[in-house]
């Protein structure tokens, strides 16, 4: 199995820059944000770890071999240049139209081609802890579109930092973030206005998904992340219904170019859905997705979605027999009601099925508590997380142990299932109405659902 390739310590995203001790802000000072790695905690891991050690180099050859895609010879660096100077004057027009500031020192400081190979290595090295949606052993850097170069660059320069190390670009990297977010959601608003080539609706979905992930990290600017949420995710779900790749699946006889493009299509509208659960859970913002549309295939294997030529991509599907595909609507049906679906067979679902059929499950949390459902339908929910639970942990068996250290944000879904079930659990109490989250009033930040988990999760 494919899984994160550098030890979970070491992974220090766009609001870690700041060892955690010294974020244990007091009741006051608290800001209007959350570490993720809080809000996921387990009930039995520490509200506050201390960072590990860096890791230096690359972790294996494997790793090195997607890499050396990105920038294989001087040609490539030419092109990237020239593809950095468009997309320079593309912004700086942007800026002008749009009355906003652009610094064509800084820019160019930053955008310099080592450093966007740099940041461009760094993302595909913890592109497991971002949305998993780029085909790298494919993807070029000096063909990508604008916006998705851009949004590659920050995410790489966002994870660049390294304890006792600068934070040049880690800072840079923030102050772009405004004007990169409006730069990349009018390239899509663009494109569905006049656009044709599926790849490229794609790869610029692609480039919102990942800019939308870079908007809700940036702790204390609350207009943007209201931004993000009220403005950006709705136009991502909506620039991928209007594009219908909302139900894609793949077919037994596709090729090794075919099946990428499907399995890239799988793979954004799998992490949107995500995305937008995530949202219901940490903001209580009403779901966007309806779960009877989501009816195409989920992700495949990491290892056969990171395969690097069509003949490897022969071997490996070769000798494996014909799994059953279930989309997410057929598995969630299956879990709430096995007696009439007997033949979903959950016990050898794979562990992102299930991560993401527990993301599935925030906008069912929600909508039973605003409905203001009976108690007896919060006691099924509770007993359906328990045999998520059970499953989770036989999955979790079948991973080699040398890989246990690499599970990327996997780590942290058993504690998102723990926060799950205490919602639940208080939303049918007496302590309900001291808690603000439960109030389920949109927030567009995570402060109530911070003090959620102090008042109620953190004390048991």
């Amino acid at each position: 199995m494919a899984v994160g390739k550098e030890p979970d310590g070491a992974l220090l995203g766009p609001i870690c820059a700041t060892p955690p001790q010294v974020r244990a802000l007091s009741d006051e000072t608290r800001p209007d944000y959350i570490d993720p790695t809080l809000l996921l905690l387990s009930h039995s891991q520490p509200a506050f770890v201390p960072l590990q050690p860096e890791i230096g180099g690359l972790a294996n050859a494997e790793e090195q071999d997607v890499l050396s895609t990105l920038l294989a010879s001087r040609s490539h660096e030419d092109k990237l240049a020239t593809r950095i100077s468009l997309l320079e004057s593309h912004i700086a027009a942007y800026a002008l139209s749009h009355k906003r500031v652009f610094d064509t020192f800084s820019f160019r400081h930053f955008f310099s081609v080592s450093n966007v190979y740099t940041f461009a290595t760094m993302f595909c090295r913890k592109r497991h802890y971002r949305y998993p949606v780029i085909h790298w052993p494919t993807f070029a850097l000096e063909e990508a579109p604008l916006s998705l170069l851009l949004v590659i660059s920050l995410t790489g320069a966002s994870y660049s930092y390294r304890p006792g190390h600068e934070l040049e670009h880690v800072n840079n990297a923030r102050n772009l973030y405004p004007l990169a977010d409006s730069f990349v959601f009018d390239q899509l608003s663009t494109y569905l206005n006049c656009g044709n080539n599926m790849i490229e609706a794609i790869q610029l979905c692609q480039a919102a998904l990942l800019m939308y992930g870079l908007d809700t990290l940036l702790a204390g600017d609350a207009a943007m992340q209201r931004t993000a949420i009220t403005q950006r995710l709705p136009a991502l779900v909506s620039a991928i219904r209007s594009l219908n790749l909302i139900g894609t699946q793949h077919i037994v006889s596709e090729d090794w170019r075919l099946f990428l493009h499907r399995e890239s299509i799988i793979r954004l509208v799998s992490w949107t859905f995500c995305a937008d659960c995530l949202a219901t859970l940490s903001c209580n913002n009403p779901p966007l997705f309806s779960m009877l549309e989501m009816t195409g295939d989920l992700p495949c294997d990491p290892e056969l979605w990171d395969t690097d030529s069509a003949i490897v991509f022969e071997l490996l599907r070769s000798p494996q027999p014909q799994q059953p595909s279930h989309n997410l609507k057929d598995l969630m049906s299956g879990f709430l009601n096995h007696e009439s679906h007997p033949k979903i067979d959950l016990e050898n679902l794979p562990l992102f099925h299930l991560h993401i059929i527990l993301c599935a499950f925030q906008p069912l949390i929600f909508n039973i508590h605003v409905a203001l459902t009976p108690p007896s339908q919060s006691s099924k929910l509770l007993q359906t997380f328990s045999v998520w639970r059970q499953l989770w942990d036989r999955a979790m068996e079948k991973i080699p142990d040398n890989h246990r250290n690499w599970l990327g944000v996997a780590r942290y879904v058993p504690g998102m299932e723990y926060l799950s079930r205490r919602v639940i659990e208080v939303a049918v109490s007496q302590e309900a109405t001291s808690s603000k989250y439960l109030q389920r009033i949109p927030s567009h930040g995570t402060r109530e659902i911070h003090e959620f988990i102090r008042d109620f999760v953190a004390k048991t």
